[in-house]
Order: structure tokens, then sequence, then C-alpha cells
């Protein structure tokens, strides 16, 4: 009886020990992290990991990540924007093109927002045409490669991912992470937060 229950202990310590494994592309993931390593392999991903997670890899590219509390983070694929929310994660590999941000600012993707003082309409996705009414709404925009509209008047208007192109009527203000993405506004004189690798805002 003895040695059935250590080796039943054996097998259940071997399956906790087996890290999460996110693959696939252009989708969005929603997981709990329970304390596991977690890899990701996929591209064009949006990634949410709840809770705590240990190390978490990231061999894909393009995607959007956001972790609750992680133990270390080793980014070697490229083009990938990473929030953790709380804690010093380790960083144990930036690779190329990678963003890693402390979760301090909103930061928004299609499955969750991560801190906000106001309500953003998310737009998320990939290769998505889309034209929107501003009427003074906040807006969050994720995903890679959209191309986003908003006419008239809108709020605060947050852009991350990659290669997105957004045309603005008249914002309040612009905050863009990310990597790649151009913003075009018209009217007045919004604040600007401008951080990522080669984003450009342009007044036309």
């Amino acid at each position: 009886m003895k040695k059935i229950w250590f080796t039943a202990l054996a097998l259940t310590a071997a399956v906790w020990a087996a890290p999460i494994v996110v693959d696939g592309h252009n989708d969005v993931r929603l997981l709990e992290g329970n304390g596991q390593d977690i890899v990701i392999e996929g591209h064009h991903l949006e990634v949410v990991v709840t809770g705590n997670s240990g190390r978490v890899t990231i061999n894909g590219h393009h995607n959007q990540i956001v972790l609750d509390h992680v133990t270390s983070i080793d980014a070697p694929g490229h083009h990938n924007h990473i929030v953790y929310k709380s804690g010093q994660a380790a960083l144990l590999n930036p690779g190329k093109y990678n963003e890693v941000v402390h979760g301090t600012a909103a930061v928004t993707t299609g499955a969750a927002q991560i801190h906000s003082s106001e309500t953003a309409v998310q737009i998320a996705g990939s290769g998505e045409q889309r034209t929107e009414e501003g009427n003074g709404r906040n807006f969050s925009i994720a995903g890679s490669g959209n191309q986003i509209t908003i006419r008239g008047e809108s709020g605060t208007i947050e852009v991350a991912g990659s290669g997105n192109i957004v045309t603005l009527e008249h914002p309040r203000a612009i905050s863009v992470s990310g990597v790649g993405n151009k913003i075009h506004y018209s009217k007045g004189q919004p604040s600007i937060d401008q951080s990522g690798v080669d984003n450009e805002i342009t007044r036309r």
C-alpha cells in the first residue's frame, strides 16, 4: 500500500510540474496560472493568465500577454507585448522587439481589462477593418494588422498590439504601446503617451 501511495504522489507531482503549453494563431485565451510554468508557442494570440504563474516562456511572436503575478519571464520570441500586474518578475531573456511592462497603466486586451478608471470599447483581433462613432467614448485597441477609424469626438484611445492603423477625428488623449502602430488624428490637441517600438502619432 505504501509503495502505491508513493507512486501516486510521484505521478501527481510530475503532472503538476508539466508546463501549460499555449499554441495556435489569432485567438484569445484565458488561463488560470495555478503556480505552473507556461509556454506560449503560438503567434498573434491574446493570452490572459489569472492568479500566480511560474516561469512564462514566449517562443512565439506578435502576442499580447497579460499576467497577474509571474515569477520570471523568458521571451526568446519577438514583437510580443507582455504586461504583468504585480510582483518583481525576473526577465531572463528580453528577446527582440519585445515590450515588457509592469501593469500599473491602463492596459486591456480582447479577453480582460487590467486597470482602467473608465469603461472602454475594446477592439481586438487581427486584420479587422472597422469604423466607430466616437460619442465621447474611450477605446482600447489591441491585436495586429487592424484598420480602425473613429469618427467625431472620442475620449482616451489606447493602442497596443502591432501593425495597427488607427484614424481618429478628434480624440481627447492617445496612448500607444506595442510595435509598429500608426495613429493619425485630424482635430484637437490630445495629450499623448507614446512608448513601444516604431510607433507613430501624426496629425493630418
